[in-house]
């Protein structure tokens, strides 16, 4: 690395630093009774589908092959397309096999 490029990096690091060092912790915070962002307004408020040119994703051969093992008779096909997003997210997510047997079968029924 340059000595020019080490002192932009230092410069880069040290600027936040000294903004926190003399404001406190609430220099990186929004005012108080300030807006929201306007990245939140333009957010869907409905349930997110994965998508791919207009349609739902479907599960893939794993997905439904996981979705048989963890919830033994439930048939993936029958799986409505509104739903598949959150069942992906449970498959995915955190949590031991029984949590997540409980939360498909909340999700599916």
């Amino acid at each position: 690395m340059t000595p020019l490029k080490t002192a932009a990096a230092l410069l880069a690091l040290a600027a936040p630093t000294a903004l926190y060092a003399a404001h406190g912790p609430d220099v990186f915070q929004e005012p108080r009774g300030a807006a929201p962002a306007a990245q939140d307004a333009t957010e869907p408020s409905g349930p997110l589908l994965a998508m791919s040119i207009g349609k739902p994703v479907t599960l893939t051969q794993g997905e439904q092959q996981t979705l048989r093992t963890l919830v033994p008779g439930l048939d993936p096909a029958l799986v409505p397309p509104a739903k598949v997003g959150k069942l992906r997210a449970i498959l995915y997510g955190q949590g031991n096999d029984a949590e997540k047997r409980g939360r498909i079968e909340r999700l599916l029924n």
